[in-house]
């Protein structure tokens, strides 16, 4: 179930600890495909900023709205920011920035939001609520994370 404050707090930790580990790293080593075909870190960072992006757009309209549509696509937005052109710390920067509104918006949402639905599907319709889409937004980021060590 979702609590506001975990989900606050895990994000805020999350902020703290890549920070660390992105400031630590070699640039061109961040900037690099460990795999051929395969986003560097950098490039995964960067998609976590559209995830990041993403997610607010729909807390925040969930916060007034019922059954918005609100999808995207992970590649063309990652193709389209260039990232790959940013320095890793401007990435990291944009990333930090984005989390920080996502847990100010999540603290003002009321308890009555969050269950407010939003579809989030390609094609079909894919209802969640935003209290599903907070959990939610936490695992995808932690999949993410992990692959940035």
């Amino acid at each position: 179930m979702y609590d506001r404050h975990k989900v606050i707090s895990l994000l805020s930790q999350a902020m703290e600890n890549t920070s660390r580990i992105v400031l630590a790293a070699d640039e061109d080593a961040f900037s690099a495909a460990r795999t051929p075909g395969k986003w560097s870190r950098k490039l995964i960072l960067g998609h976590l900023c559209d995830s990041a992006h993403n997610n607010l757009r729909r807390f925040t309209v969930g916060s007034y709205q019922e059954g918005e549509h609100i999808v995207y696509d992970p590649d063309a937005w990652v193709a389209i920011n260039g990232y790959e052109e940013m320095t890793k710390a401007e990435v990291l920067h944009l990333w930090v920035i984005l989390n920080r509104q996502i847990c100010r918006v999540l603290e003002r949402l009321e308890d009555r939001h969050m269950e407010r639905q939003l579809d989030t599907g390609k094609g079909k319709t894919e209802l969640h609520t935003l209290a599903w889409l907070a959990d939610d937004y936490w695992a995808h980021m932690q999949h993410h994370l992990s692959q940035l060590t």
